[in-house]
C-alpha cells in the first residue's frame, strides 16, 4: 500500500485549492453516464491534519455517484471535471438544497456539489465529495497527484464543507476529510 501522508496531503492541496493538475491527455477519461461506487479504505489512518477533520456531522464510508454530462468548474482544465450527482450515501445531518459551484474549491476527475443546510441548525454551506485518480506513488513519482496512470486503479476520496457564514455555523467550521478509496463501476 503507498504511503499515506505524502498522497494526502498532496490530495488535500488539489482538494482545497482546486490546483490547476494539467493531466496528460491520455490520463482524461470521461466518466459521463457512469455510476460509482466509492468507499473509503479507512477513515481513521488516513488522518493526516486532525484538526481539519470534519465534526458535528457524520458523513459515511461509501456513497454511489452517477457521473453528469455537466462540467462541474469554471475554470479551463485540460481534464474537464464532471459534476456528479448522489445516488446513495448515509447524509443524516444534511438537508441538501441543489448544486453548488466547485470552482476553486475542489478538483479530481468528477466531484457531487451542493448547497446544504445542516438540520436542526441554521447553518448552511456548500459540500463537495471529490474523487481523484492519482499516479503511481511508489517509484518516486513527485507529480502522482496531478499525472494519474491511465486506467489507474488508485484513487483518493475527499468530502469538504465550507460554512456560508460563520455565526450560524459557529460549531463547525470549514472541514475535510480525504482518504484512499476502492471505486467501482455499478452500471
Amino acid at each position: 500500500m503507498p504511503r499515506l501522508h505524502p498522497v494526502l496531503v498532496a490530495f488535500v492541496g488539489v482538494l482545497c485549492l482546486g490546483a490547476d493538475c494539467r493531466k496528460r491527455e491520455d490520463a482524461c477519461i470521461d466518466w459521463s453516464g457512469r455510476t460509482l461506487e466509492l468507499t473509503a479504505t479507512d477513515w481513521e489512518t488516513c488522518t493526516t491534519y486532525p484538526s481539519y477533520v470534519c465534526s458535528g456531522f457524520t458523513l459515511p464510508d461509501r456513497v454511489v455517484l452517477r457521473v453528469l454530462d455537466e462540467p462541474v468548474r469554471l475554470r479551463d482544465f485540460e481534464c474537464e471535471m464532471s459534476r456528479a450527482e448522489l445516488v446513495e450515501g448515509d447524509f443524516p445531518d444534511f438537508e441538501f438544497l441543489g448544486p453548488a459551484d466547485a470552482t476553486l474549491v475542489v478538483s479530481g476527475d468528477f466531484a457531487f456539489a451542493e448547497s446544504v443546510r445542516i438540520r436542526g441548525t441554521e447553518c448552511y454551506g456548500r459540500f463537495y465529495v471529490g474523487a481523484a485518480r492519482i499516479g503511481e506513488t511508489e517509484r518516486g513519482n513527485p507529480d502522482y497527484w496531478v499525472l494519474p496512470r491511465a486506467g489507474g486503479s488508485t484513487w483518493a476520496i475527499g468530502y469538504r464543507f465550507l460554512p456560508n457564514e460563520t455565526e450560524a455555523c459557529a460549531e463547525i467550521t470549514d472541514c475535510y476529510n480525504e482518504c484512499f478509496a476502492e471505486v467501482r463501476s455499478v452500471d
